[in-house]
């Protein structure tokens, strides 16, 4: 065995965040953390990550390992990008097609009330590119003349600004700030009470702020997370109107952005998606840009297999093994490597031997002896057991 330090980063995950994944997009628990894993790999591939490998390993605990040579700076970001990743399975709150189309049915209904027939003479606008989708659902459900949504608008008309949702307003502040005078009814599918609230006091034009449903927002701080408004104002462009912590809500077209504070480079930072790009339009990768590398790590169904706390990838070659308890790496290259892959799926020790002689013009008898050297040593390391 060879020591090596190509760095290890474990992405760890708790069983309720990823049940909470797999439940609001409905999946399987063997199906979940393969749709993370790929949205895993495809952050790294645009953040620029290369010589990456990123392991899975589904049993006994899913558990994502980023493994590649990564100096102290991107070690740090790794382990923050893992924390807020896990935050946001938590959080998640899945909305498919089917959901969309009864949700608009609900805003249709609400703009109704709050507007009377005063609906009437106001014109539809949607926020590019989520708000599209919702107000073609939406002008079915209130049944609109297409010139009440189709631009160029007659000039001071009062409007109605669609989205598919809003987390903080920065759109919508965005919006008035290109669209001087006129009235608005701001109508996202979905957004906490709390940002609503806060548009209709601070922006006189917005006489009304409509939504189907309300995003709950958790009471529990974000770990390193900044804390009020004017802190988050100070590091991210634009203007917002509250800030907290709602779910995070998604839809097969789109994953709104969403930031959290890097305390390792002081800095507000663009969080990681969720669903990968076979789940969300919006999520799927250029076709310039390649996902980094995802292995699936076998259970194991040799006469050994690796302890509960150790993962295991080919890389460069050779076979890297971590070990998630202390984040150590260990580098196995040649006949060692060999030795690994034969004795991981080899059902006997003579199974074993028996495959790595036909790799290796090695005498038998010493060719055993040195297999059960290097399983004394794996063992006394607690990196593999018996099956």
């Amino acid at each position: 065995m060879v020591n090596t330090s190509p760095g290890l980063s474990i992405l760890g995950f708790e069983v309720e965040a990823l049940q909470s994944y797999a439940n609001n997009l409905e999946l399987s628990d063997l199906l979940a953390p393969l749709m993370l894993s790929r949205a895993v790999a495809e952050n790294l591939a645009c953040d620029g990550i290369t010589g990456a490998l990123l392991i899975l390993r589904q049993a006994p605990r899913p558990t994502l390992a980023v493994i590649g040579r990564f100096d102290e700076t991107q070690g740090a970001y790794l382990k923050a990008r893992a924390r807020h990743l896990q935050q946001l399975c938590h959080n998640l709150h899945y909305v498919s097609y089917r959901q969309a189309e009864k949700d608009c049915r609900v805003l249709a209904d609400r703009l109704r009330a709050r507007l009377g027939d005063d609906l009437n003479r106001f014109y539809f606008q949607a926020m590019p590119r989520g708000g599209m989708v919702i107000l073609g659902l939406l002008a079915y459900c209130l049944n609109l003349d297409r010139q009440r949504f189709e631009p160029p608008f007659p000039p001071d008309a009062p409007l109605v600004v669609v989205d598919d949702c809003a987390l903080t307003g920065a759109r919508l502040a965005s919006f008035l700030a290109r669209q001087a005078g006129p009235r608005v009814v701001f109508a996202p599918l979905y957004a906490p009470d709390q940002l609503r609230d806060a548009i209709q006091r601070q922006e006189k034009r917005v006489i009304a702020c409509v939504s189907a449903h309300d995003l709950e927002v958790a009471n529990d701080e974000v770990p390193g997370q900044l804390e009020t408004l004017e802190q988050w104002q100070a590091h991210l462009p634009g203007k917002r109107y509250w800030v907290g912590n709602p779910e995070h809500v998604c839809f097969p077209w789109n994953e709104p952005d969403t930031f959290f504070w890097n305390a390792a480079s002081a800095r507000a930072e663009k969080n990681w998606h969720i669903l990968p790009g076979e789940l969300c339009l919006k999520n799927r990768l250029p076709e310039q840009i390649t996902p980094v590398p995802l292995q699936i790590q076998p259970d194991g169904d040799g006469l050994f297999k690796p302890a509960e706390h150790v993962v295991y990838g080919d890389y460069e070659g050779g076979v890297v093994i971590g070990q998630l308890e202390d984040g150590r790496v260990i580098g196995l290259e040649n006949t060692a490597a060999a030795m690994w892959r034969a004795l991981i799926s080899s059902a006997s020790i003579e199974a074993a031997v028996d495959r790595l002689q036909n790799e290796y013009m090695v005498d038998e008898t010493a060719l055993t002896a040195d297999l059960h050297d290097f399983i004394e040593k794996l063992l006394g390391r607690g990196i593999i057991k018996e099956n």
